[in-house]
């Protein structure tokens, strides 16, 4: 069974994978974008939003809505965090899921 957009997203950002998005900009247009995961932010039991580093310019963090992106898939390659990252953050609800060692 294939992990959800929220675990996929926790697994690859405390286990530094890149993962690859498609998304829908606001504008409608779909794009690719290879992204370091950083956080995950919940209003209520709902994600509001995913944070990370996109390749395409890894100096700025974006910020995306979940129900804007319309495949998601580990690449399996990793990635070095940032100083000051969220993602250590997201220990506890990547141990509290059993993430470690699961498939995507």
């Amino acid at each position: 069974m294939s992990l959800n957009l929220p675990d996929t997203w926790v697994k690859a950002a405390v286990e530094h994978v890149v993962v690859q998005i498609l998304y829908r900009t606001p504008e409608g247009e779909i794009i690719s974008r290879e992204v370091e995961p950083d956080a995950i932010a919940f209003k209520g039991e709902n994600v509001a939003s995913l944070t990370g580093y996109a390749h395409a310019d890894r100096a700025l963090l974006q910020c995306f809505r979940p129900e804007q992106i319309i495949g998601f898939s580990p690449t399996g390659r990793q990635f070095r965090p940032p100083s000051g990252g969220k993602w250590e953050d997201l220990r506890p609800l990547y141990n509290s899921r059993g993430l470690a060692g699961r498939d995507w």
